[in-house]
């Protein structure tokens, strides 16, 4: 894939999708918590998320049949919702949101004015005692452009990697991502063959 097909219409949609999801799975334990301290649930980001894609409703239909060969059926489901709705309805007010946020940007990405990320907003998270630890936030817009930025990154680095190096690697051939695990696998593996010695 060239630069450029890392921020077509498929790959923000995804990456869209895999926000959307995630947002959704942490939500309902948000939701009961702030339910029991008696405080409503605020969330701007995943109400903005919710108007570029499709409502839930509508994604049953594109659940796929054979759902064991997939490996998440609901990004999937949601991607290609996304996608032939978007096609099919391009003048629904998501469709409408969506087609302007995703030429936002490409605008911003491949302008001939030098790109430039926001500053961030920094927030100080308590770890231990007094320690603190820096928590950079950054702009939705540039969040997804430097996580695009980084696979295209990671796929164009990823043939020149050690076959021992694990940290970010691209999905190897059977299409799992390296992890610690496997680094710690190959550890274990490596010690094990080497004979014991007396102490």
């Amino acid at each position: 894939m060239q630069f450029a097909d890392f921020f077509s219409d498929e790959q923000i949609i995804r990456h869209l999708c895999k926000l959307r999801i995630k947002r959704a799975t942490t939500h309902s334990v948000q939701q009961d918590i702030a339910r029991f301290l008696g405080n409503p649930l605020d969330e701007p980001e995943r109400k903005f998320i919710n108007t570029l894609l499709p409502p839930r409703r509508t994604l049953a239909a594109f659940r796929p049949f054979n759902r064991g060969r997939i490996a998440d059926v609901n990004l999937a489901s949601l991607c290609e919702a996304t996608m032939v709705l978007r096609q099919s309805q391009p003048d629904l007010p998501w469709a409408v949101n969506l087609s302007r946020f995703i030429e936002g940007i490409r605008h911003r990405v491949f302008s001939d004015r030098a790109f430039t990320f926001h500053a961030p907003r920094i927030n100080w998270v308590q770890k231990e005692g007094h320690k603190y630890r820096a928590l950079c936030i950054f702009p939705r817009e540039d969040n997804i452009i430097n996580s695009l930025l980084a696979r295209y990154l990671r796929d164009f680095c990823d043939p020149a990697f050690d076959r021992s190096s694990y940290a970010f690697r691209g999905p190897g051939e059977k299409g799992r991502t390296p992890t610690h695990h496997h680094a710690f696998d190959e550890i274990y593996r490596l010690k094990s063959a080497q004979p014991k010695r007396d102490l």
